[in-house]
C-alpha cells in the first residue's frame, strides 16, 4: 500500500488522487470497480474524511470515477481520456539562454521595483466578482473597460484627447503592427529611423518591398529625406530615439505633421515607449497631441513601466483606419488574456499605475546619476547620449569591437552594439548601456568589471 508523505509540500487529498489515478491508469483498478467508501479509504490511508472526499470529487470531475447515488464511487473507461506524456520526455533539448550577472541590456525591468502584492490583490478583484462576462471571447479591440481608462490615461499623461473607439489593444508592438500592415494601403513605402529597432528586430521589415533606412542627425528624422524617398509611412521614437535616446524638439515634430498631412497615404507610427521615464523633467508634448490632421498612429505599452511579461500594447488609430481596422479586421481576436485586461484597468484605475512610476522615477534618479558618474571616470570611454532617461549611449575604444563585445560576455557583461540597429554598420564601437534592470550595487561592480574589459581592449597608441 502507498502512503501518504505527510512531510512534503503536497496538500494530502492531491497526493491520494495521484495515487487513485496511476491505479486507474495503470489497470490494477479495473473499469466498474468500486471503491472504498470514504470512511474505508480514511481509515485505510490514516487521514481524514474530508481529505478523501476531495480526492474523489478530484477524479469524479477528471472523468476517472463516477458517484452512484446510495451506492458509491465506481472507476470510469478511461479509454477516452487525455493522457499527457511526462515532460521530461517530450523536452526538445534547446540552448540555454546567458545568465548575465551584470545587464546592461535594453529590455529588462527592475524586478525590486515590481509591485508584487498591489498585482495579487487586483488580480484577486478581478475574479472575486464572478464576472461571468470574463468567460467570453472579449471584444476584438479590448475589453472597453480597459479602453476607457487609457484613454483617461492618455489624456492626463500624455495630454492625448481620444475615444475608447479609437484605441485597439494587443499583445506587444509587433502584433499592432502586423495590424497595421494589414489595415494600411498595399504598395505603400515604409521609412525607419536608421539606426532604429526595426533594423534590428527583423519582423517588421522580413516581408517589406524596399524599406527604406532614414538617416537620424541630432533631432531625428529629416523632412527632406522623407520627401527623396517619397515616404509613406514612418516609424519613429521622437519621446527617446531608439537606440540614440535624443527627444525630438517640436520643431521638427510640427515639420512632420506638416509632411503627413499633405497625402492621404501618409500616416506616421509614433512609438512612445519609455517616455514616461525621462530624469531631467523635459516634458514635451506627443506628435498625437498635435495632430490636427489626424495622421499619427500612436503606439504605447506597458513593457518598460511595469513588465514585458504582461504583454498589453496599444494604439490609437486615426478616423481612417480606424474604419479600415473594422472591414479588414472581422473574425480578429484580441490576444490579450481579459483576466489580465481587468486587473490592468483596475491598478491604473485605482491609481496604483501613477504611484508606481512616481516610484520608479525616483528611484531610476538615483540609479541614472550613479550611472552617469561611474562612466565619466571610465577611461577610454565616452558618453555619447545622456539624455536622461534610462540609458547611456557610449564609444569605446578598443582594438577589435568584436572581441571586445566576446569578452564582455565572458565577463558577464550584457551590452547592446548599436550597430546591430544599423542599416549603415558604423566602424567605430557604440553601446548602449541601460540601468533598468539592475540595483545600485549591480550598477556600481557591473561598470567597474567593463572597465576592466575596456582596458584590456584598449587600442595601441601610435
Amino acid at each position: 500500500m502507498v502512503l501518504l508523505n505527510r512531510e512534503g509540500d503536497s496538500p494530502l487529498y492531491l497526493q491520494l488522487y495521484e495515487i487513485i489515478k496511476g491505479e486507474i491508469l495503470e489497470g490494477s483498478r479495473k473499469e466498474g470497480e468500486k471503491l472504498p467508501s470514504l470512511r474505508a479509504m480514511a481509515a485505510q490511508m490514516g487521514t481524514g474524511i474530508n481529505t478523501v472526499k476531495e480526492a474523489y470529487i478530484l477524479l469524479e470531475g477528471e472523468g476517472y470515477i463516477m458517484a452512484r447515488e446510495k451506492r458509491g464511487f465506481f472507476v470510469n473507461p478511461v479509454a477516452h481520456l487525455v493522457k499527457l506524456k511526462d515532460a521530461s520526455t517530450a523536452r526538445i533539448p534547446r540552448e540555454q539562454p546567458h545568465v548575465y550577472p551584470y545587464d546592461f541590456g535594453y529590455s529588462g525591468v527592475d524586478p525590486d521595483s515590481f509591485p508584487f502584492t498591489v498585482w495579487r490583490r487586483v488580480f484577486t478583484e478581478a475574479l472575486a466578482t464572478g464576472d461571468v462576462g470574463l468567460l467570453r471571447s472579449g471584444d476584438p479591440q479590448g475589453e472597453l473597460f480597459l479602453r476607457q481608462t487609457l484613454r483617461e490615461y492618455l489624456r492626463e499623461s500624455r495630454g492625448i484627447e481620444t475615444t475608447a473607439d479609437h484605441i485597439v489593444i494587443s499583445a506587444g508592438t509587433e502584433h499592432l503592427y502586423g495590424i497595421l500592415r494589414r489595415i494600411l494601403p498595399e504598395n505603400l513605402r515604409y521609412g525607419f529611423e536608421d539606426p532604429g529597432y526595426p533594423w534590428g528586430l527583423r519582423y517588421f521589415t522580413h516581408n517589406l518591398t524596399g524599406p527604406i533606412p532614414l538617416p537620424v542627425d541630432q533631432w531625428g528624422v529629416r523632412v527632406e529625406d522623407l520627401e527623396w524617398e517619397a515616404v509613406d509611412i514612418c516609424l519613429i521614437t521622437p519621446a527617446h530615439q531608439f537606440p540614440l535616446g535624443f527627444t525630438m524638439p517640436v520643431g521638427r515634430r510640427i515639420e512632420l505633421l506638416n509632411y503627413a498631412a499633405r497625402s492621404k497615404h501618409h500616416y506616421i507610427i509614433e512609438d512612445d515607449y519609455d517616455a514616461e521615464l525621462n530624469f531631467k523633467g523635459r516634458v514635451v508634448p506627443t506628435l498625437k497631441s498635435l495632430d490636427n490632421a489626424d495622421k499619427v498612429v500612436f503606439v504605447g505599452s506597458f513593457s518598460k513601466l511595469l513588465t514585458p511579461a504582461l504583454r498589453i500594447s496599444y494604439m490609437v488609430l486615426p478616423d481612417e483606419l480606424l474604419q479600415r481596422y473594422r472591414k479588414f479586421m472581422k473574425g480578429y481576436n484580441c490576444p490579450v488574456s481579459l483576466f489580465v485586461q481587468k486587473a490592468l484597468a483596475t491598478f491604473i484605475a485605482q491609481g496604483h499605475f501613477q504611484r508606481h512610476v512616481n516610484r520608479m522615477r525616483q528611484r531610476g534618479k538615483k540609479k541614472y546619476q550613479l550611472m552617469k558618474e561611474k562612466l565619466e571616470t571610465l577611461p577610454g570611454l565616452t558618453i555619447l547620449g545622456d539624455e536622461g532617461n534610462t540609458a547611456f549611449v557610449v564609444s569605446v575604444e578598443v582594438a577589435d569591437g568584436e572581441k571586445f563585445l566576446q569578452d564582455c560576455r565572458a565577463a558577464g557583461v550584457k551590452v547592446t552594439d548599436i550597430n546591430r540597429f544599423r542599416y549603415r554598420p558604423k566602424e567605430a564601437t557604440e553601446l548602449l548601456l541601460s540601468f533598468s534592470s539592475m540595483s545600485l550595487d549591480a550598477i556600481e561592480e557591473g561598470l567597474s568589471v567593463l572597465g576592466q574589459v575596456i582596458d584590456a581592449n584598449k587600442e595601441e597608441k601610435l
